[in-house]
């Protein structure tokens, strides 16, 4: 459950494409969270990158930060799939070259 009272599991500040996927994994968990944002929902961040996600390679990726992009890159498709099927809601996720 998202909740907007003062009283939560979790507060997570930011309600972009990051934010509310946070939010709405822990409240699948049972976790009660509160988003909060300085400005309009997904108006941030999320909109300026315009939902291009970034090519990365799992080989050779030695940094974390690049661990981390190739494998949020490798779990995305099935995490767009799975927001599909339990809300309805099509992200827009596309494979395509890049």
């Amino acid at each position: 459950m998202v909740s907007t009272q003062a009283k939560s599991d979790v507060v997570i500040v930011g309600g972009g494409v990051i934010g509310l996927s946070l939010a709405w994994e822990l409240a699948g968990r049972g976790q009660v969270v509160q988003v909060l944002d300085a400005g309009s929902i997904g108006r941030g961040a999320s909109w300026a990158g315009a939902g291009i996600l970034p090519p990365a390679a799992k080989r050779g990726a030695v940094d974390p930060y690049e661990q981390l992009r190739s494998l949020s890159h490798e779990l995305h498709a099935t995490w767009a799939s799975h927001l599909r099927r339990e809300t309805g809601v099509d992200s827009g996720y596309r494979r395509c070259g890049g």
